[in-house]
């Protein structure tokens, strides 16, 4: 990059994954434009779907947009229903791996998503969003709900091959524990903000010390 801004012949251009702010301005741009309204619920999910790429995101959101022309506002359902995953990599063997306690595989799907480009930010976002799933689950297991009831029911419907790995994972962790390590993680999505140059190895510390933990029961 260094040569590049230096050079006469070349151009150095910034290019960084979307941010919350970002992708909450390319949210209002294109459904201003359709004069939609969304959903707060269906924001925080479509949130979650976009990000990895700004064109797919944009595609995204005028496909949704045409969808609910003429309704005025966007829901939830609306939303699963004609989105597609526009944020990255299948994340799920990474974060299902942490809260399994299985380390070699946060490990090594970890790197195959840093190659492939994926921002360390959105890894930890999606582990943010399995703790907070799992300690409702956690809790209303405590309340004498089956697990079985747990892992079937809910929206979006769990898949069927992540089910082994989350029903380890809910019984590695009780309901404090899960509170523990939802602040752990929010601390560091901020420390991956303050240091971006450092958001891959804060990130993947931040996983690892998940499994390790989820590997002490106590």
């Amino acid at each position: 990059r260094k040569i590049c801004e230096r050079a006469k012949n070349a151009v150095a251009i910034g290019c960084y994954p979307d941010t919350e702010r970002d992708l909450t301005k390319l949210i209002e741009e294109e459904l201003r434009v359709s004069n939609l309204r969304l959903a707060s619920d269906a924001r925080a999910v479509l949130m979650s779907l976009l990000g990895g790429d700004r064109m797919a995101s944009r595609n995204e959101l005028r496909k949704l947009a045409l969808f609910a022309h003429g309704k005025g506002e966007i829901t939830l359902d609306d939303v699963m229903t004609v989105v597609s995953d526009a944020s990255e990599l299948k994340l799920d063997p990474i974060v299902d791996g942490a809260f399994a306690g299985n380390a070699a595989l946060v490990e090594s799907e970890f790197t195959k998503a840093m190659v492939a480009g994926t921002y360390p930010g959105v890894i930890i976002s999606a582990a943010q969003r399995q703790a907070a799933w799992l300690h409702k689950s956690a809790l209303a297991i405590a309340d004498g709900t089956p697990a079985s009831a747990v892992l079937e029911g809910g929206f979006p419907r769990l898949h069927f091959s992540r089910k082994p790995m989350v029903e380890i994972a809910l019984r590695n962790f009780t309901p404090p524990r899960l509170v523990t390590i939802i602040d752990q993680l929010a601390t560091a999505a901020l420390d991956m903000r303050k240091q971006a140059s450092l958001a891959a190895v804060i990130g993947q510390r931040a996983l690892l010390s998940i499994a390790a933990n989820a590997k002490r029961r106590g």
